[in-house]
């Protein structure tokens, strides 16, 4: 994942809302302590104002890379008219997951706060074990075989990585409504959030009836923490893989149905790490010569129509804690065309999503997540 970032930024970013002014020194020493605590010392640690709408800074964010000399981290302040601020991180994606930037966030959040600091955390060391080699590569193959049918989104300039972003919400009720639908279907709720995914990109999907390429390819990101024991299950880093879910026609088929059909994908899906397909994945990137060959990799062997992240806050730090928003927000990178960041926070559901900007215009990201919603709320109210 790291070489990704020499064909453009691979930028990941949590931001956090405060209804109060911002104590600016104070911020900076509650994050130079967390850093230097994790061995990640800054020779002069600067917190960044930039004085423009939050939307506007993550989207630049997302775009802006990182110097080689410097620390594959940086941090920001912005005031907002209400007399609140946001404070923010952004991370070079190979540094640190998802799970390790709110961890991060919440060690430096008690020090401001001067409240009970939570436990150490350390670096990551060693992946957790593979679920079996033999396993994993028959899945490979079979998720492999499976993608040939995939349906490519098609690129204006493959060499352009410019994402743009948004940010919306679906309505209050929606996420009860979902876990309904999904234990009906002896599923999860991200179980059913792929399925409504995969009609919305199967209706996007353009191509003469009867094409070879009918399926839609989703990708998801899975945390190895859940195979690791003990202090690694907390540990500071890049800890994560990616399972993919192919499903053909799957705008034709009603979304009950394909909950349950991609469940019973997932469940197998689930079970191992997955980590002889991701490294057979960058196993391949690293023998592409040119950076066209680079770019493309993806889109010619593993075409997918969307990646999905979802995270669950409920119950969490960041919700008992002070903040009054919470923004996630992920890099697309050359594997997928737009990434839809799904978060469960305070009972509703937010979404970023980020999307490749010679893949989509803005109007076709928002109807594809407008159809995501609208897919969702069709089910609900029938």
């Amino acid at each position: 994942m790291r070489g990704w970032a020499e064909l453009a930024p691979y930028n990941f970013i949590h931001a956090l809302r405060f209804e109060e002014p911002a104590e600016q020194e104070r911020w900076r020493d509650a994050t130079a302590e967390t850093l230097h605590l994790l061995g990640l010392e800054a020779s002069a640690l600067a917190i960044e104002r930039p004085t423009v709408e939050i939307d506007v800074h993550l989207e630049a964010e997302l775009n802006r890379g990182f110097a080689a000399a410097d620390l594959p981290l940086r941090f920001f302040l912005i005031e907002t008219e209400d007399g609140g601020h946001w404070f923010g991180v952004v991370l070079d994606h190979f540094l640190a997951d998802d799970f390790s930037a709110r961890a991060l966030l919440r060690g430096i959040y008690a020090r401001y706060r001067g409240t009970d600091l939570p436990e150490h955390m350390a670096r990551a060391g060693k992946q957790p074990p593979s679920c079996g080699w033999f396993t994993e590569w028959r899945s490979f193959w079979q998720q492999a075989r499976a993608l040939r049918r995939a349906g490519r989104r098609p690129l204006r300039n493959p060499l352009d990585l410019t994402v743009g972003l948004f940010h919306s919400e679906l309505p209050l009720g929606t996420l009860e409504a979902v876990r309904v639908l999904a234990k009906q279907q002896n599923a999860t709720v991200h179980d059913v959030f792929l399925a409504a995914t995969a009609q919305a990109c199967g209706a996007a999907q353009t191509g003469p009836a009867g094409a070879r390429r009918d399926s839609v390819g989703l990708a998801t990101a899975m945390d190895l923490r859940r195979f690791s024991d003990g202090a690694d299950r907390a540990s500071f880093g890049l800890l994560i893989t990616q399972y993919a879910v192919v499903e053909p026609h799957p705008e034709k088929i009603p979304l009950p149905e394909l909950i349950a059909r991609i469940a019973q994908q997932t469940r197998t899906l689930k079970a191992m790490s997955g980590r002889a397909a991701f490294i057979a994945g960058l196993g391949f990137w690293r023998l592409a010569r040119s950076r066209r060959a680079k770019a493309t990799l993806f889109q010619r062997g593993a075409p997918f129509a969307a990646g999905v992240s979802n995270v669950n806050l409920s119950g969490s730090w960041i919700e008992q804690s002070g903040v009054a928003e919470f923004r996630r927000v992920g890099p697309t990178g050359p594997v997928v065309p737009i990434l839809l960041m799904i978060t469960t926070f305070h009972g509703r559901l937010f979404l970023d999503t980020t999307y490749r900007t010679t893949a989509f215009t803005r109007p076709e990201a928002e109807q594809l997540v407008a159809d995501f919603a609208r897919g969702l709320a069709g089910e609900i109210c029938s």
